[in-house]
């Protein structure tokens, strides 16, 4: 089942196929360096309320709403069952055996994953944010901050405070690139009116407790990467759910940024934990 309209592109063509899922308030353009590397097909989606599509209740493959069982997602539609909505529906149309997940996106795939052990043969899971119980700390009340300014329509200040982010990352905040995607991302969320996620999903988690017990079944083999000195994607947190996983192997990288400090880094690690 598509949960709303869900856009999708992919590229390149044959064997295997990668479906590659966004963080909250990104995008498929900001996650298309992560399977830069990859043989084979690459399909990128958005999220409901991403990419031009506001969140809505879900609909079938017909395109009918959903007549039953979905009461709280037509009431809420910023749920990590929601998102594996998203995210199962793409990857079965594209016949994906690999998946992709950024920060969000990672959340999505662990919570398909706990419902269906065998989705993928293999995963790379970055910047998991939390397992079986909310995010907490300073990140929590950003994403709050966050929430006001789309709220108000500040994108300068949205586009600022998103700049002080990677700089606490350890990114040169004066970089043209860090400045330039800090602009098209507060654009983005401001125009797309991301602030009820912004303030629901923080408070979410995407397993049920214990994380270990949800995960006991999964078959794919795992890639985990985590950073350190993120305060919204602890390093702890990947640490917990590699070992979590039956089949995972987990990667700590230095402060600065996957994609500013660590992008070669992270393409060999992605290519090479999803080599055919």
């Amino acid at each position: 089942m598509i949960s709303g309209p869900v856009e999708y592109r992919t590229v390149g063509s044959g064997r295997p196929s990668t479906v590659v899922a966004h963080g909250l308030g990104e995008s498929i353009e900001t996650t298309r360096p992560f399977a830069s590397g990859l043989r084979g097909r690459r399909t990128f989606l958005h999220f409901r309320g991403h990419g031009g599509f506001r969140a809505t209740a879900p609909v079938d493959a017909t395109g009918a709403a959903a007549a039953t069982g979905d009461a709280e997602h037509a009431a809420d539609p910023w749920t990590y069952e929601g998102l594996a909505d998203d995210l199962e529906g793409v990857a079965d149309r594209v016949d994906a055996t690999r998946a992709i997940g950024v920060s969000l996106g990672t959340g999505a795939i662990l919570a398909l994953l706990a419902r269906r052990p065998d989705a993928f043969e293999a995963a790379v899971l970055l910047l998991p944010a939390a397992l079986a119980r909310p995010r907490q700390g300073a990140g929590v009340a950003r994403f709050a901050a966050m929430a006001d300014l789309v709220d108000a329509g500040r994108v300068d200040d949205l586009a600022a405070l998103l700049v002080d982010e990677q700089a606490d990352l350890g990114a040169d905040p004066a970089r043209d690139d860090v400045r330039a995607w800090a602009r098209r991302r507060a654009e983005a969320m401001t125009a797309a009116g991301l602030a009820p996620a912004l303030r629901a999903m923080p408070g979410r988690a995407p397993l049920p407790h214990p994380a270990h017990r949800a995960l006991a079944r999964v078959s794919a083999r795992c890639l985990v990467v985590g950073a350190e000195g993120d305060d919204v994607h602890p390093a702890s947190v990947a640490a917990d759910l590699a070992d979590a996983l039956p089949d995972a192997r987990l990667e700590i990288l230095p402060p600065g940024g996957l994609v500013w400090a660590h992008r070669d880094r992270l393409r060999h690690l992605v290519t090479d934990a999803l080599r055919a």
